[in-house]
């Protein structure tokens, strides 16, 4: 749906809640054999929208500064034009930044750093600005940019190379890009101020990929980067990500990554990523999915995202025969995101359910319900492990499923939490509480299933 509304996109979603859940189901009632996606688009996406050109073998960067070298590797340190780093942003696009732990945060687009940076940028170059900043502002009020390439060489004044990825500093050079687009200033700015505009630069020139991982990992730790975003260009989850693209889903391992795709080319991922067009895969999750999938790991540990990713934790979750079923690993992350959602439901069936709080139980019942799947039902594995299901409404099958499954006719979660957290206290002991735990695994009869293991087994 187009609009002309300047509102913040969330802020549209949310206030078009119940309009969006209506029309999704009539749609559904309508067009059965069909998916049918609402989306919003307007002016800010059409502002930020633009088409990279495809690079070339090489490209020249303005420089100056000291060069060093080591063991085969080069190393830059000085000066470069924001104007030139912008430029690259327009002919790679968001492929610029595929390295980095994070990519632009739009969330934050219009607050904090990225709005300061924008301002700067106002008082430094539209020519509407009352009191012009001295260009050399910009330099010293904002971080440095770290630039990786496979080649460079010293040419013309300036840096000749090729392969340019940014390693730190995303955040700078696409917010510096959309001032140069943003409509209230893009026609203002005096190009000799913008071309003058000089930032710190690193210029890393080397092709192991390993020394790359861990440049961008050590700039990235001086800033508030969740513990997962270190782990973004792992190997494993560079494989994950493809694997998962090959399934029409998109593997979130940098954070932003699926907001920016679709805000400057919804096209690639409607065509590339039909089964996760709503929301992706995240990593975060997925390291959550196999946690509670895992005999090993408790579930005070698997609710804690940050714990997961540090290791010997991380090593062992992300072991690559773990990875082997994709349709589980999507299935479970599904059960995740929906199984508070049902419970809900059930809760209100169940005046013996009141002290339960959904969101607490969720990790102890996505467990379960996956153990007693795996050995009870799996065909719902492959109906409902092949799409993101993001947010499950009252009357999708997915989460009726889960409901019914909860019924005392199948798995008689409805009647088992009760019975033995009741039985313990009051007000209910927590959902991690080990020994209730175990002891409701045992009543399924599915404390000693490992899904990961038996449902490779099957395969």
């Amino acid at each position: 749906m187009l609009h002309i509304a300047e509102a913040d996109e969330d802020a549209l979603l949310a206030e078009a809640k119940a309009e969006r859940a209506d029309f999704e189901e009539a749609a559904a009632t309508l067009f059965p054999d069909h998916k049918v996606r609402l989306s919003l688009s307007g002016p800010r996406s059409f502002a930020w929208n633009h088409v990279a050109v495809t690079p070339g073998a090489s490209r020249h960067i303005y420089f100056e500064g000291v060069e060093a070298s080591s063991l085969g590797e080069r190393l830059f340190i000085g000066l470069g034009k924001l104007a030139d780093l912008v430029q690259l942003y327009e002919e790679y696009g968001d492929n610029i930044f595929s390295k980095n732990v994070r990519l632009f945060n739009y969330r934050a687009a219009e607050r904090g750093p990225a709005r300061h940076l924008r301002e700067t940028l106002r008082q430094c170059c539209a020519q509407t600005a009352n009191k012009r900043l001295n260009p050399m502002r910009f330099t010293l009020f904002h971080n440095g940019i770290t630039l990786h390439v496979t080649s460079a060489e010293r040419r013309d004044g300036g840096l000749t190379i090729r392969s340019p990825g940014i390693l730190n500093g995303c955040q700078t050079v696409k917010s510096a890009w959309m001032f140069k687009h943003e409509r209230a200033f893009r026609d203002r700015i005096d190009p000799e101020a913008w071309g003058s505009l000089r930032v710190p630069i690193r210029v890393i020139r080397t092709t192991d990929e390993e020394l790359v991982r861990e440049i961008t990992v050590s700039n990235n730790r001086q800033n508030a980067i969740r513990p997962s975003g270190f782990r973004a260009n792992d190997p494993v989850q560079l494989r994950i990500g493809e694997r998962l693209k090959q399934c029409g889903i998109f593997y979130e391992r940098q954070e932003s990554a699926f907001e920016n795709l679709r805000k400057t080319s919804p096209k690639t991922l409607e065509d590339d990523y039909p089964h996760s067009f709503d929301a992706p895969l995240r990593m975060e999750e997925l390291a959550q999915a196999l946690a509670l999938m895992g005999a090993q790991t408790a579930l005070s540990v698997a609710a804690k995202i940050a714990d997961l990713f540090e290791s010997p934790i991380y090593e062992r979750l992300f072991e690559d025969e773990n990875l082997e079923p994709l349709d589980l690993l999507v299935f479970a992350t599904n059960v995740l995101r929906n199984v508070h959602l049902a419970l809900k439901d059930t809760k209100e069936k169940s005046a013996r359910l009141d002290p339960m709080v959904p969101a607490r139980f969720r990790y102890l019942v996505t467990r379960a319900l996956v153990r007693w799947i795996v050995k009870h039902d799996s065909g719902l594995i492959a109906e409902f492990g092949a799409e993101v299901i993001v947010r499950a409404g009252p009357r999708h099958p997915f989460r009726e499923r889960l409901r019914k499954l909860m019924s005392p006719q199948n798995t008689g979660l409805q009647t088992l939490l009760p019975e033995l957290w009741h039985a313990a206290g009051d007000p209910w002991p927590p959902a991690t509480d080990k020994e209730l735990a175990d002891k409701l695994l045992k009543k399924l009869g599915v404390h000693e299933v490992e899904p990961l293991v038996r449902y490779r087994g099957r395969a």
